[in-house]
């Protein structure tokens, strides 16, 4: 797909499953920004916790 794990990805999941739809990330075919976040994480850290509050299943 050529999208970023961390932001394009996880904000369509996220959008998804806000709207009532199964959200499944197919994490080996992205890949993440990953940027630093103050708090010693990343933002692909910050999307997985995300996921999973959030009930996005992830694969791969």
């Amino acid at each position: 797909m050529g999208l970023a794990y961390d932001f394009c990805v996880a904000w369509s999941a996220l959008d998804a499953r806000r709207e009532g739809f199964e959200a499944v990330v197919l994490k080996q075919y992205c890949r993440a920004i990953a940027m630093p976040l103050p708090d010693g994480g990343t933002t692909a850290t910050m999307a997985e916790a995300q996921f999973a509050a959030a009930g996005v299943t992830l694969m791969g």
